[in-house]
């Protein structure tokens, strides 16, 4: 990188322009970081899950058009990345990569948590049924339950790749 621009940017030229941008991002404003990195991942696994044609009739989301559920489900990590994320960029709260990984993971659950009822009311007013609200919220929990193990892993990613891409490079650089 040309040393003149790296001076402009205030970025170290040895270093790669996106780690430096990351550090930078995770010093000033660790909570938008943290969302956009949970929104990140989130975003990831819902076009894999939701942007598939599903055969099963008995599939929840399956009769949504477009993408309302992989812009709800991003939206809300995005949210729950914001509120309790951060906490995985703080050297005093997150120590060890254990616990990166079980912050992840948990920031992961609370995003079901938050879109499953989100998502299953938009669904009932958009069909003009909101009586089915409440079965749908069933069966949307029940059918969620099969994919909780691969939330846990996808949250334990994110969260320890958070911890190390920045928590300590930041921490090498203090």
């Amino acid at each position: 990188m040309n040393k003149v621009f790296c001076n402009y940017l205030d970025i170290d030229p040895g270093k790669g322009y996106h780690e430096t941008m990351l550090i930078k991002l995770g010093r000033r404003s660790p909570r938008w970081l943290a969302a956009l990195w949970f929104a990140s991942f989130r975003l990831l696994w819902a076009i894999y899950w939701f942007g598939f044609q599903r055969q099963d009739p008995q599939f929840v989301f399956s009769f949504v058009f477009g993408g309302l559920p992989i812009i709800l489900s991003t939206l809300a990590a995005g949210v729950i990345g914001y509120a309790f994320g951060h906490t995985i960029l703080d050297p005093s709260r997150t120590r060890s990569y254990f616990i990166a990984s079980i912050r992840g993971a948990l920031v992961n659950l609370l995003t079901t948590i938050l879109y499953l009822p989100i998502g299953t009311l938009i669904i009932s007013l958009s069909q003009g049924h909101p009586e089915h609200f409440f079965a749908g919220l069933y069966f949307s929990a029940i059918f969620s339950l099969a994919g909780v193990p691969i939330h846990i892993v996808i949250g334990t990613i994110a969260g320890i790749t958070l911890y190390r891409t920045v928590t300590l490079k930041i921490s090498s650089q203090n």
